[in-house]
């Protein structure tokens, strides 16, 4: 590791440290915005009556996959957020937790999710 150049700056209780490494791709994963758009992944609700704040995700690719949290899921029977991010292992079928993001639907608008784009913020996550 490269320490010259280190730099930190601190405002109102926040740190931040900057350094230097030499470049290693050390990690493959995609996007959950990718997979959903190149069919890697398949969003679907828990079973047929559903679950507000499950949604079960399938990863038939071999990538990895990263959902942020903050990012929005629409269809369904409702439209939802991931609260936390998640890391879906390759070929995998893993429910996740969300919450709900549209009142008074809960009825199939789609078979499956899509993703918009934009993702919610921290403050309508409160």
């Amino acid at each position: 590791m490269n320490f010259e150049g280190l730099s930190f700056s601190k405002s109102k209780g926040f740190g931040l440290l900057q350094f230097k490494t030499e470049y290693a791709d050390t990690f493959d994963y995609v996007s959950s915005d990718n997979a959903i758009k190149n069919d890697f992944i398949v969003v679907n609700e828990v079973d047929e009556q559903g679950s507000v704040n499950n949604l079960m995700v399938l990863n038939t690719s071999s990538h990895f996959v990263f959902f942020m949290d903050g990012d929005v899921l629409v269809g369904a029977k409702q439209n939802r957020v991931l609260n936390t991010s998640v890391l879906l292992e390759p070929q995998s079928k893993t429910n996740i937790t969300v919450s709900c993001i549209e009142q008074g639907r809960w009825r199939h608008k789609s078979a499956k999710f899509s993703k918009p784009d934009f993702i919610a913020p921290a403050m309508l996550r409160k």
